[in-house]
């Protein structure tokens, strides 16, 4: 159980790469709701990705974890969205035992895009991979379990009814942004359901980049953790909101565009997932047919 009165009201547990930075930035947008700093926390999973192991904060004290919301408003809406949440075997589990009302909102994508992103997310950005996708996907079960939605979700299930989780694809985001932000703000529970954000916020958020000095991704990682230890989490939200870290990421990185996926490989990898959208299909009720088209 937590170890204080600090509660949260939602979390964003994933999936990686499926829409979360830009629902992160609709929630941020609203003036009831306060998002933690940074937006991925990392608490609850115990393991991260295959290229990093395990995660160095699932052991640290619950007033680590309350530090990233040092700067919300008492009566503030308050939530997280980490993308290592929704694989993790453990995480279910603690984020229930720590706030057993908390709401869950779930980002999903087109498993075979979602997996290809991923793949180029840890090429370009992490410059943590140089096999070839195909190579990869065959070695690294983590991409095919990452896109196995129902069967991740079926984990949260034994803690958490279907009533407090709300399902997001990126298809809805792209073909209606001002229905999917107005169902956030109604499901987190904001007085003003019709806020609008502005017109940037609307913008495609985290663009595949392609970086060009590791050491300066470090730097900036490494001087988020400081502000956070030294409770300066509101002094962070102010130099993201004004475009600090996007400054930062301009200099050290540059736009990245990849090929198309291969339609012989895209069309092998379906058949992977085909049973678990159609049992994801009848969780839900959404018609995700265009997942199934090789």
């Amino acid at each position: 159980m937590a170890e204080s009165d600090f509660k949260i009201d939602f979390v964003g547990v994933g999936a990686e790469k499926a829409g979360s930075s830009w629902v992160a930035a609709m929630l941020d947008a609203h003036p009831e709701i306060c998002l933690s700093q940074p937006k991925e926390v990392q608490y609850f999973n115990e393991k991260s990705s295959y290229t990093r192991g395990l995660n160095a904060n699932f052991n640290k004290g619950f007033g680590w974890y309350e530090k990233h919301f040092i700067h919300c408003k008492k009566n503030s809406i308050k939530g997280e969205f980490s993308t290592a949440y929704l694989p993790d075997k453990t995480a279910p589990k603690k984020i229930f035992q720590s706030f057993p009302g908390v709401k869950l909102i779930v980002c999903l994508r087109d498993p075979v895009d979602r997996m290809y992103s991923q793949y180029w997310m840890y090429k370009n950005y992490f410059l943590k991979e140089k096999r070839p996708f195909s190579e990869v996907v065959r070695e690294e079960k983590e991409y095919t379990e990452k896109s196995l939605y129902f069967k991740q979700i079926k984990e949260y299930l034994k803690y958490f009814s279907l009533e407090n989780i709300l399902f997001i694809t990126l298809d809805e985001i792209k073909e209606n942004p001002k229905i999917c932000h107005k169902a956030l703000y109604k499901f987190v529970g904001t007085r003003n359901v019709d806020f609008v954000p502005g017109k940037g916020v609307f913008g495609r958020k985290n663009k595949a980049k392609r970086v060009r000095f590791r050491s300066g991704l470090v730097l900036i990682n490494r001087l988020s953790k400081i502000f956070i230890f030294l409770g300066f989490s509101r002094v962070l939200k102010v130099l993201v909101k004004y475009g600090f870290k996007d400054f930062c990421l301009r200099i050290i990185s540059d736009e990245s565009r990849y090929p198309p996926i291969d339609k012989g490989l895209r069309s092998e990898l379906i058949k992977k997932f085909i049973s678990d959208i159609d049992d994801f299909e009848r969780l839900t009720g959404k018609n995700l047919s265009s997942w199934k088209k090789t």
